[in-house]
């Protein structure tokens, strides 16, 4: 299984997992968009949270002669203020001849939770994350275009969930997901306080009591390799909260978790 693909799973967190199942739901996501909550909260949440907790994984996580993997700042997740800081590099340089190169990965997950809920009546209600993320990315291959073209991958994503801690289930049976920002082969991008707000319009039961739950991934790799038209090496770096090095504050910060 890539870094990418690991980064797009549920955690094996479960709290108070006893088996159930998952309601229907239907899932949007917004930018900039603070007043879709038209009525009144039953549970509005800001910093400091219930939980934090982070997770890294890679091909190695070591250095060789082919490859480097690792992970200059966190990933660390903070209950008090809501901020998520973690910048992952990986890099794979052109081998030997005769050599077929080598892939690195990188990737991360950070999330928080909510405290436990429950509602009055039993029917739809919107679930609202509201994010605020500052980021670097860069992606860089030496090599010709067409050796290039798909040499490496950079993808920072936001996840969101609803955990029914009665049933021990997820409201949906795979966190939702959107993407904030992604490179395919060589390029940069950066973003300065660019907010997000995740909506949720699940079915909850009266009955049951629910965790909030969401977070921020990263998912990374870069290749080496000679191929006919040439040989070529390539690396990534995503920067979501290197404070010293960034020309602006990067990081991550969950504003509010809104129930209504």
């Amino acid at each position: 299984m890539s870094g990418a693909e690991q980064a797009r799973q549920l955690p094996p967190h479960r709290p108070l997992a006893i088996g159930g199942v998952s309601a229907a739901v239907f899932v949007a996501f917004f930018v900039l968009a603070p007043s879709l909550v038209q009525a009144k909260p039953i549970l509005l949440v800001k910093p400091p949270f219930l939980r934090a907790t982070s997770g890294s994984s890679n091909s190695t996580l070591s250095n060789t002669t082919c490859k480097r993997e690792s992970l200059p700042v966190g990933p660390t997740a903070n209950i008090t203020n809501g901020e998520l800081r973690v910048k992952t590099f990986a890099s794979a340089n052109r081998a030997a001849v005769g050599h077929p190169g080598c892939r690195a990965s990188v990737s991360t997950m950070d999330w928080f939770e909510g405290p436990a809920f429950h509602v009055r009546t039993s029917g739809p209600y919107h679930v609202i994350y509201n994010w605020n993320i500052s980021w670097n990315m860069t992606s860089t291959c030496n090599g010709i275009l067409v050796t290039c073209s798909n040499s490496s991958s950079a993808e920072i994503r936001l996840f969101a969930n609803v955990y029914d801690n009665t049933t021990g289930a997820w409201v949906l049976a795979a966190s939702f997901e959107k993407t904030v920002y992604r490179i395919l082969g060589p390029g940069s991008g950066a973003g300065y306080n660019w907010t997000f707000s995740l909506r949720l319009s699940p079915a909850l039961n009266s009955k049951d009591h629910y965790l909030l739950y969401t977070g921020l991934s990263t998912a990374s790799w870069a290749r080496s390799g000679c191929i006919s038209a040439g040989c070529f090496s390539s690396s990534t770096t995503i920067d979501v909260g290197d404070h010293p090095l960034s020309s602006f504050v990067n990081g991550a910060w969950l504003d509010s978790m809104i129930v209504s």
